[in-house]
């Protein structure tokens, strides 16, 4: 057992924390009772509301130049020792991603008259191909028939591929128990194109990608997308809209920005989990301070956000404890 004095932080990010908020009693009733767990605070909100950046991956294009990241091409000694002395070569790339960009499609042009974008490009030098299905085809989970079929022919040769992230989804997911086990994994269900308008800002972020892939500076390179088609999507015409919804759906990828599974609202609010000072409602002396309070996901990459947050919850935390100690203070 451990007992706080004062209060219990909760900073597991926004799939384990509503994960143990839910194995500790704090959470919809009727799903943890399914579970054997007594309720302490019937809250519907714990493990909704989950919201990610989900993409196209596989987006491939192929060059003439020999420039990109091509793994049977690179020799551990040379590349440091260019890195070393000339500051130059693939050791001086920022984690694979060469370039960002945002967007705004038609869609959002037209249900919104603000200028913000919808859709973030991520430019990397290689695809799932540069690897000759080393690595890269297992952890975004393709199956060998789809590597084979759409990127073995093309293994080392020069490509490049750029990934279009739907930035304001209005898809929701949730975050579920399997067991009362707390050493078991949540049911993680991101509901990714729930709304058909996610699926439809998408597949116009994928086509601005290919026509951005047709301008002199892209073409100064030889580019040209790589057109063998998508298992499961051979029978529509490629690069049509119907072809490019079947990618998406296909080839889903996320980038781990999972927010919103304990959101923070008005007490009015039968969804909000945690109050505007991040104390959970219900329950005296806790607080999560991650990215699961968001109630909407930043239209962008959410890690100096989630430092926002942190930054601001020691705040908050410091400030409750400072009036609560001069207040002892001045009753002595």
């Amino acid at each position: 057992m451990v007992f706080a004095r004062k209060e219990v932080i909760l900073s597991a990010g926004a799939i384990t924390s509503p994960h143990l908020l839910m194995l500790s009693g704090v959470g919809p009733r009727a799903h943890l009772s399914a579970h054997g767990i007594d309720t302490l605070v019937d809250s519907s909100g714990v493990g909704g509301n989950l919201q990610d950046h989900v993409g196209l991956g596989g987006l491939t294009f192929m060059i003439d130049k020999p420039v990109a990241i091509v793994q049977d091409r690179l020799n551990a000694v040379p590349i440091t020792m260019d890195y070393v002395l000339n500051e130059r070569g693939p050791m001086t790339m920022l984690g694979g991603v060469e370039g960002l960009g945002f967007v705004r499609t038609p869609l959002i042009a037209a249900n919104l008259s603000v200028d913000v974008p919808d859709i973030q490009f991520h430019f990397a030098p290689a695809s799932v191909n540069s690897d000759n299905g080393a690595r890269v085809r297992k952890v975004l989970g393709l199956s060998e028939r789809t590597y084979q079929k759409v990127y073995a022919p093309i293994a080392n040769k020069d490509s490049f591929t750029i990934i279009p992230l739907l930035l304001r989804p209005r898809s929701r997911g949730v975050i579920r128990l399997k067991s009362a086990d707390p050493f078991a994994h949540p049911h993680i269900d991101p509901n990714y194109f729930a709304d058909p308008f996610d699926l439809a800002t998408l597949r116009e972020g994928v086509k601005i990608a290919v026509r951005l892939s047709e301008t002199k500076a892209f073409k100064a390179f030889g580019t040209r997308i790589h057109n063998i088609p998508m298992p499961g999507c051979e029978h529509l015409q490629f690069a049509s809209d119907d072809y490019w919804e079947c990618c998406i759906r296909h080839f889903s990828m996320t980038i781990y920005h999972p927010v919103g599974t304990a959101k923070m609202g008005p007490e009015s609010d039968p969804e909000a989990v945690v109050d505007p000072r991040l104390r959970v409602y219900g329950v005296k002396g806790l607080r999560v301070i991650d990215a699961s309070i968001m109630p909407t996901i930043a239209s962008g990459n959410t890690n100096a956000p989630v430092i926002m947050i942190g930054e601001k919850g020691a705040d908050l935390i410091k400030q409750d404890w400072n009036v609560a100690n001069q207040s002892y203070y001045k009753r002595r």
